[in-house]
């Protein structure tokens, strides 16, 4: 099964949905995490299976003649899959991490997060304090949900991580700056996000995570395009990069950008 709204030549075998790359298409390598690899982060964690898979990593994805383009930006595109399944009633999910201050030290990095296959659920949870050894301040949290072909920016000191409400395997790109730090200890230490998300017959749920305190109201949500930013639904982020890769300058110096970045989702009622 080809991936289609990845604009790349990848394939998803039948046989264990793991992906393979052609016509030169290169990968780095990949790596799977089970559920006994996601300890501290599963809100109900007994009876499990921890042999389990709950999701698979490709990294550095790439064509060798675009190698040097992405290097010249510090940019890395890579997938993961989400495999379908709930855990004691609770969708598979990522792991979820904050990303690292920019070396001047002004903000965290953001990131484009695109679903090329099925649905993605992304919590995303902002908190100026992340870094520090204390109590986290979450001033907003949002659950994206997100579509096949659509796209959307994680904006800077927002942690995030991502969940499949879907019956089969779902899949997201990135495009992540290479030298941004990932911070996964603050979120292990409060057993996940803010919110889990609970299979609640064809639809899911949202629960508070009992070990934050103080939580805002969780916003679910839709991404919103903004083409000046190379985010154009149903047209694959990794050649809009390699077309316009100065469309992604905000990916490196999100300064000038971030109101606008945190305006690209829109709350449903």
């Amino acid at each position: 099964m080809k991936i289609l709204h990845s604009g790349l030549p990848i394939f998803m075998r039948d046989t264990d949905s793991t992906l393979s790359f052609e016509q030169g298409l290169i990968c780095d390598g990949s790596s799977s995490k089970t559920v006994g690899q996601m300890e501290g982060l599963i809100r109900n964690p007994e009876h499990v299976n921890m042999e389990e898979r709950m999701y698979e990593a490709y990294r550095n994805i790439r064509f060798p003649e675009h190698e040097d383009l992405l290097k010249r930006y510090d940019i890395r595109y890579d997938i993961t899959a989400i495999s379908p399944g709930t855990i004691n009633g609770e969708f598979k999910k990522t792991s979820g991490h904050y990303h690292g201050y920019i070396a001047d030290g002004s903000h965290p990095y953001p990131e484009v997060y695109e679903v090329i296959k099925g649905e993605i659920i992304f919590i995303l949870q902002k908190s100026h304090n992340f870094d520090r050894d204390e109590e986290p301040v979450i001033d907003d949290l949002k659950a994206v949900h997100v579509k096949e072909g659509e796209a959307v920016i994680i904006p800077p000191y927002y942690g995030h991580g991502s969940i499949n409400p879907s019956n089969g395997v779902s899949m997201f790109s990135n495009l992540a700056v290479i030298s941004c730090p990932l911070h996964y200890e603050p979120i292990r230490k409060r057993k996940g996000l803010a919110v889990y998300a609970l299979k609640d017959k064809d639809s899911f749920q949202l629960v508070p995570n009992e070990n934050y305190k103080h939580l805002p109201s969780v916003k679910l949500c839709r991404p919103v395009e903004n083409p000046a930013l190379g985010i154009t639904f149903h047209s694959p982020c990794y050649n809009n990069f390699i077309t316009r890769p100065e469309q992604y300058d905000f990916l490196l110096h999100p300064d000038s950008y971030l109101d606008t970045i945190e305006h690209m989702t829109q709350e449903v009622h």
